[in-house]
């Protein structure tokens, strides 16, 4: 049981994220929706003004080989299983409803196609043509294209944080009890050292190999989340 647990600790410093321009972010309004065992209060030497990135629009090129039909395909595969899902509602028998929703979902994003080596250019042009020059960009990689973020950063309310220990998988059903509840982000020591009894390791192997490697797990979990624990700094998110 358990996909996936992380050891953050807030800091004053702002954290560059690799993946995206808001995972080392919580603004009040997050750590609202987030769900702590703690108030916002809590965190109080690091909750200050911070750099929040607002994206504009996001533009989507193919790798070599690909089309940029191929990426609108899979946006509006995406759209459609939403508007099924969460708005119980039918492409065909309400086709205009979800016109609309689809143009919401795509007006924030274009697709070009360019040769690599025009890529910066080529971006530069769209954000000329839309008025974006005073914007950042942010060039990322995932699945078979390149997007790029424009944003804007604007300030809100919150604290920085910093990744310093994770566990992916390999928990026993007594951690069950964290999805069983609208709170996902934990600060207190005691639930740190809870999912450290959690942490058991599962696979096809002997009794004697099983136990070795859930020693281990135990181990490096007590290193980076209970032993590194740091009183109105440290919180365990899990996903749920």
């Amino acid at each position: 049981m358990g996909l996936d647990v992380m050891h953050y600790k807030a800091t004053v410093e702002k954290i560059e994220s690799s993946y995206s321009l808001q995972y080392n972010c919580m603004t009040e309004s997050d750590f609202e929706y987030q769900g702590f065992d703690v108030p916002f209060g809590y965190f109080k030497n690091y909750i200050q003004m911070i750099d929040i990135p607002e994206t504009v629009i996001t533009i989507y090129v193919p790798y070599e080989g690909h089309e940029t039909d191929e990426i609108k395909s899979y946006f509006e595969e995406n759209a459609r299983r939403e508007f099924k899902f969460w708005h119980k509602k039918d492409e065909v028998r309400d086709a205009e409803e979800f016109k609309s929703y689809l143009e919401e979902k795509f007006k924030d994003k274009r697709f070009l196609k360019v040769d690599k080596t025009n890529l910066e250019e080529s971006v530069k042009k769209i954000l000329r043509e839309e008025n974006l020059l005073d914007c950042m960009v942010s060039y990322n990689k995932i699945r078979d294209w390149i997007y790029i973020d424009v944003y804007r950063l604007k300030q809100e309310k919150g604290f920085y944080y910093e990744g310093v220990g994770y566990q992916r998988k390999d928990m026993n059903a007594n951690f069950n009890k964290y999805y069983d509840s609208d709170i996902c982000c934990y600060a207190k020591k005691e639930e740190f050292e809870f999912a450290l009894t959690c942490v058991e390791f599962f696979d096809y192997c002997s009794e004697d190999e099983t136990g070795e490697k859930t020693l281990k797990a135990k181990e490096l979990f007590k290193k980076d989340f209970v032993d590194s624990y740091e009183e109105g700094k440290s919180f365990m998110w899990v996903s749920c």
